[in-house]
C-alpha cells in the first residue's frame, strides 16, 4: 500500500514583513514628531533669551575702561597726599582708557586716534608733585576736545555729557595746587567716564 505524505503549507511571510515595516513605520513617525516639537520648544526658548538678551542695554567690555571706572568710584587711597597720587593715577587711567575707545569706536580715524595718543604722552609726562595743576587743566581740555570729535563721529546724542566734561576742565586754576583744587579734578574725571561709558555701549543714539 503507497504511502500518503502530507505536507504542511507553510505560513506566508508577508503578513508578519507588513507588521514589522507597520511598527518600524509608526516609530519613526513618533521619533520624527518628537523631534520636530523639540525643536519649536527649543527655538521658542531661543526667541525668548534672545528678546531678554535685547532688552537688556548694552554694555562695554573695554578692560582698560572698567578698570577706569572702578578706579574713580573708590576712596581715594590713604598715604602722604593721597589727593594728589589719586588724581595723577585717575589721569593716567584716563587716558588709557581714551585710547582704547579711540582703537575700539574709531579704528579708522586717524584724528581722533592722534588726538588719543597725545592725551597719553601727556599724562604720563606729569610731574609728581602738586603744582602740576597746568598739565591737568591742559589734558582735560584735549580730553573734551577729543570727546568732541567721537560725538560728532559717532552719532550719538551725548552734546549734555560733553558738555559738562569741557565745563569741569574749564574750572581747573591753572598756577593753583591740586589739593585745592581737587573736587574740580575730580568732577572732571567722574564726568569723562559717563562720556566714556556712552561712547563704548553698543547702542546707537542719534
Amino acid at each position: 500500500m503507497a504511502e500518503i505524505h502530507i505536507q504542511k503549507k507553510k505560513r506566508p511571510v508577508w503578513p508578519w514583513i507588513l507588521i514589522i515595516a507597520a511598527v518600524l513605520i509608526a516609530a519613526w513617525l513618533l521619533v520624527e514628531n518628537t523631534r520636530v516639537d523639540e525643536q519649536i520648544a527649543g527655538g521658542l526658548k531661543d526667541e525668548q533669551k534672545e528678546e531678554e538678551y535685547n532688552s537688556i542695554p548694552k554694555t562695554h567690555s573695554s578692560a582698560m575702561l572698567n578698570d577706569y571706572i572702578r578706579f574713580i568710584n573708590e576712596e581715594q587711597p590713604s598715604g602722604s597726599n593721597p589727593n594728589k597720587d589719586f588724581i595723577n593715577e585717575g589721569v593716567k587711567k584716563l587716558s588709557m582708557a581714551i585710547s582704547e575707545i579711540a582703537e575700539e569706536k574709531f579704528p579708522r580715524n586717524s584724528e581722533i586716534n592722534s588726538q588719543a595718543d597725545l592725551i597719553q604722552k601727556k599724562s604720563y609726562n606729569l610731574r609728581d608733585d602738586s603744582k602740576n595743576s597746568n598739565e591737568i587743566r591742559d589734558i582735560a581740555v584735549s580730553t573734551a576736545d577729543i570727546f568732541g570729535s567721537m560725538r560728532k563721529n559717532s552719532g550719538k546724542n551725548i552734546d549734555s555729557e560733553v558738555s559738562a566734561v569741557r565745563n569741569s576742565a574749564d574750572k581747573i586754576v591753572i598756577n593753583k595746587s591740586v589739593e585745592k583744587q581737587q573736587n574740580e579734578i575730580t568732577d572732571f574725571l567722574k564726568q569723562s567716564g559717563d562720556v566714556l561709558q556712552r561712547l563704548a555701549a553698543d547702542d546707537k543714539e542719534v
